[in-house]
């Protein structure tokens, strides 16, 4: 039996579920999040703070070769020296003090990320010793290794030992060896070690007499090197994950039925646009330091799952994260709510810069009105509650309307109301007494946000989107608005809003939208509104439930290997694109049966599967009223696969669509463009 048993930690006594340098990554993001307006160069990423993080390990190695030893460094000096440097600090007291606390953090990934290897206590068994310790190149001191092997059960088992950083000798050199020898009395002879690296614990240990002996189990080799490639290679990461789990959704759904078992998987494939979205919203929520979280209804309830799985403990990198729900609000809920001291022409162009078309219907529905409580003020008016309006702020009839005394009150008295219960709604779900308040919604204005900044002026909102659209309204001081994706505001990815609306589709909630409010017990329960087709689980349900799965095996992963939102915006804009230009067949299906909840334009549901037909096409040319509802069509229904995939449209028709869609999406580039020479 030998004297002295010697074992190596990492990848022999303890194994970590990522790469050893994700690890550094992972606090180097935790330092771009929490010091993000204390940085010395703005430009920075993780990345590059990793780097950073390299060179001074690398200098503070160099410092300790000058001086005799080994290219040795503590941790607590590197993230000192690294802090000074990337936070441009002064103060060595400081530095110290953040230095400690980071220190710490980076303790508390590796007991994250640890585990004991299955194989080693037997294989120890087989080489049996007097004493047994601990040797280990590795930049955390002794009393921190300490608390690693107490922490994971193994501490009876290597009770001590030396550590590289704590002596400035390592085992490359043989000086951790000798050190080893000399401070517990024992000759090279009487020595057995155990470690994983061919060179510094095999090699080394028998040329300096040591009895080496090489451990490392096959599956153990095999999880090293697929660490290697994720974290090499952010594209290779995700190809794993996503054949992974593509490979678990087969089995999970394989006693499903056809048409929910390709949803589910159109699901997962589609999962790295919505993870990276919500690591994007957890990113901003931190940066912009917001006191409460808000996903908004319809699409919020879908995000705010997805995001929930992703983040199980609330936190990123270390930090925590507001505290988030879903909100049931809408256009519809919120904006008469924001409606108090006047109702005219200039109230009403924020929708109608939105929506040039709307019925007479329309307008009071929008305002909480019921148009036939004014039967005799329109018949005056000759204005027909079924009409389409068509720029409805250039009609006198209309300025003549909201210069009614009886409309004017009548709108201002139901505005009040929807005020007073929005108020307790929010009020309820803790909304109000927050300084700033992040709101996540799918796009593609931000009119909700607008809505709630008016109600609440001294708030800041900051909204997180999948997209945004071009502005049309002018921006209040207390509102700020990020896209993730496609943004009309800088150019970036703005093809894709060729076609948005199939993203509306899989994302919209099973429960509806909200219409408005009603005190129940002197709480105000939110009213929704679902069209009958969208009531039973479908397309957009099964979907969900797969980015939901995929988010579950994704999420960990992800987290570990300090991803972020920028690095899967790429694969996630193809993913869009692949959505909208060879969709599912559930997708467009579904697009073409369930009607849209059109509630500020067209009014109640409209109905995407039933195009104009060729007649109406041509009678538009010289009909105005057909005119406008062939336009009305084409506003609300420019994906072409909804044509493509259309049973009830002939060839001919569906070229005469397809040439009428193209002009639209033309004129509509030319308008953007216009709107940014102004």
């Amino acid at each position: 039996m030998y004297k002295l048993r010697s074992v190596d930690i990492w990848d022999t006594l303890l194994r970590r579920t990522c790469h050893p340098e994700a690890i550094k990554l992972s606090v180097a993001k935790h330092v771009f999040l929490l010091f993000n307006d204390r940085l010395a160069n703005a430009t920075s990423d993780q990345w590059e703070l990793y780097r950073k993080r390299l060179a001074v390990e690398r200098e503070v190695g160099r410092r300790s070769t000058l001086a005799g030893h080994d290219d040795e460094y503590s941790l607590l000096d590197v993230c000192r020296e690294w802090l000074e440097s990337v936070l441009a600090i002064s103060d060595s007291e400081v530095a110290a003090e953040l230095a400690e606390e980071l220190v710490e953090f980076e303790l508390s990934l590796e007991l994250e990320c640890s585990y004991v290897d299955r194989e080693i206590s037997e294989f120890l068994k087989r080489h049996p010793a007097e004493k047994t310790i601990y040797l280990s190149d590795f930049y955390m001191p002794a009393s921190m290794v300490a608390r690693l092997l107490q922490a994971k059960g193994v501490r009876e088992l290597v009770p001590d030992g030396f550590v590289s950083c704590d002596v400035k000798q390592n085992k490359r050199s043989g000086g951790l060896f000798l050190h080893a020898h000399k401070s517990l009395g024992v000759r090279p002879e009487h020595h057995l070690h155990v470690g994983d690296n061919l060179y510094s614990d095999v090699e080394v240990a028998r040329r300096l007499g040591v009895a080496a002996v090489h451990f490392s189990p096959p599956p153990a080799g095999e999880l090293r090197c697929r660490h290697e490639i994720a974290f090499g290679s952010r594209e290779a990461l995700f190809e794993h994950l996503a054949a992974e789990t593509e490979n678990l959704a087969i089995r999970e759904t394989s006693a499903d039925s056809p048409s929910r078992s390709a949803a589910f998987r159109a699901g997962v494939r589609a999962a790295p646009l919505f993870l990276g979205f919500c690591l994007f919203v957890a990113e901003r929520a931190i940066l912009d330091k917001v006191d409460r979280l808000f996903f908004l209804s319809q699409e919020g309830e879908f995000f705010h799952r997805v995001f929930a799985t992703v983040f199980p403990q609330n936190a990123l990198s270390g930090l925590p994260l507001p505290e988030s729900s879903a909100l049931a609000v809408s256009r519809l809920s919120t904006f008469s709510a924001s409606l108090v001291e006047k109702i005219g022409v200039d109230e009403l162009m924020l929708v109608w810069r939105l929506q040039w078309q709307q019925r007479v219907s329309t307008l009071f529905q929008i305002l909480g009105l019921d148009a036939s409580d004014f039967s005799e003020l329109l018949s005056s008016l000759k204005i027909s509650t079924n009409e389409l309006l068509v720029h409805p702020e250039d009609d006198p009839r209309v300025r003549q309307l909201l210069d009614s005394e009886i409309f004017r009150q009548a709108a201002l008295r139901e505005c009040g109301k929807r005020r007073t219960l929005l108020s307790l709604y929010l009020q309820e779900r803790g909304f109000t007494g927050q300084r700033k308040i992040g709101v996540v919604d799918i796009g593609w204005r931000g009119t909700i946000q607008d809505n709630l900044a008016r109600i609440y002026p001294s708030t800041q909102f900051a909204g997180y989107y999948l997209g945004l659209r071009s502005f049309l309204n002018a921006q209040q001081s207390n509102v700020e608005k990020l896209a993730y994706g496609p943004d009309e505001q800088n150019g970036s990815f703005t093809e894709l809003f060729d076609s948005f609306e199939p993203l509306e589709v899989i994302c919209s909630s099973a429960t509806g939208s909200t219409e408005g409010y009603d005190l129940i017990q002197e709480m105000a329960v939110p009213v929704k509104s679902i069209h009958a087709t969208a009531e039973k689980p479908g397309f957009p349900q099964h979907f969900q439930d797969g980015v939901v799965f995929a988010a579950q095996q994704w999420g960990p992963v992800l987290l570990q290997y300090a991803v972020m939102s920028s690095e899967m915006r790429a694969i996630g804009m193809r993913i869009w694109e692949h959505l909208t230009r060879s969709p599912p067949e559930g997708l467009v299906q579904t697009f073409l049966e369930v009607p849209q909840h059109d509630v500020f334009g067209f009014g109640g549901y409209f109905d995407r599967g039933r195009p104009p037909s060729i007649r109406q096409l041509l009678v538009g040319v010289f009909n105005r009223k057909v005119r406008n509802d062939v336009i009305l069509y084409i506003r609300k229904t420019q994906w072409v696969p909804a044509i493509e995939h259309n049973a009830k449209v002939s060839k001919i028709h569906r070229l005469i669509l397809r040439l009428l869609f193209s002009l639209a999406h033309e004129y509509k580039l030319r308008k953007i463009k216009h709107q940014k020479q102004k």
